[in-house]
């Protein structure tokens, strides 16, 4: 039998996140290296176990939605390195790691307490991520700020894409 589970994570209660009905098992930190930073050092056989090589995500949006993560992924250091029509692939020269599929309208592509977070180097970045994400048409679930209810260092910001995937932006920095 699954555990129970609070209701989606969505603008009415990602301030509140940290009540009790909604908490989870926090890492020791929110984690400072960039996707293509974990990405490419998990290709280098870090030693780990675990891996996240990509990720994929479906959009009803196709032009809207690469134009959007080509401008949001910008401050990561990951760009736009093909975009087929049948896929727009980001990430950099020597690794792509995230990929958006146009799906049908009558297909759903977002999940109940699915998002994708990603490392920034610093809270500037974050920031940068965040207002560079705003401007290209997301909603806002929080702004930056510390994040105590992952740990003491962590900082984040968190927002909805065009299709609805939720994305968080965090980074362990203290400048």
């Amino acid at each position: 039998m699954g555990s129970q589970r609070g209701p989606p994570l969505n603008a009415e209660n990602a301030e509140n996140s940290d009540n009790a009905e909604n908490a989870q098992a926090a890492p020791a930190d929110c984690g400072t290296d960039s996707m293509a930073e974990l990405l490419a050092r998990s290709l280098a056989g870090s030693g780990t176990t675990q891996r996240v090589e990509h990720v994929s995500l479906g959009t009803h949006r196709d032009a809207d939605a690469v134009d959007f993560y080509r401008r949001v992924l910008a401050p990561l250091g990951l760009d736009l390195q093909r975009d087929s029509g049948a896929e727009a692939a980001f990430g950099t020269s020597a690794h792509w790691s995230l990929f958006l599929y146009p799906v049908a309208a009558a297909d759903q592509v977002t999940a109940r307490g699915m998002h994708l977070a990603l490392g920034a180097s610093s809270r500037d970045q974050v920031g940068a991520v965040h207002q560079t994400a705003l401007a290209a048409g997301a909603q806002d679930l929080f702004t930056p700020r510390e994040r105590p209810d992952i740990s003491a260092t962590c900082f984040g910001a968190m927002f909805i894409d065009l299709d609805g995937h939720g994305l968080e932006i965090l980074t362990n920095a203290t400048g």
